[in-house]
């Protein structure tokens, strides 16, 4: 229950804070999945939300919507970068690079099943 309470204090921030703008202004806890809020607090999120966050959710799923929905994204370089030094420790090139070679290679052995 106190999980639930962090998320739900965590969720009433953002949105107070209009971070969900793209969405309905009726929009409920429920509506979003973890991932999803998780995602938009590391994107848009001021310190005070990213260290909520990191108090509400495990490191690993935090680094996980990281690693799968905004390393690659262009638009978001600077705070990837400030990300990785400040809340991963990650070296953030070292990491794309790899995560490159992974995908790739998912890819390819996906296709090699599949014949």
């Amino acid at each position: 229950m106190i999980v639930n309470n962090a998320k739900e204090q965590l969720f009433n921030l953002a949105r107070k804070r209009n971070l969900f703008w793209s969405y309905s202004k009726d929009i409920k806890l429920s509506d979003l999945n973890d991932n999803l809020l998780i995602e938009t607090i590391l994107k848009y999120g001021q310190v005070k939300e990213l260290n909520n966050l990191f108090q509400t959710y495990s490191y690993n799923d935090i680094y996980n919507v990281w690693l799968r929905r905004m390393i690659f994204d262009h638009r978001f370089e600077k705070l990837n970068f400030y990300l990785s030094k400040v809340y991963f420790d990650e070296d953030l090139i070292n990491l794309k690079e790899q995560n490159v070679y992974k995908t790739r290679y998912e890819k390819l052995r996906l296709l090699a099943s599949e014949n």
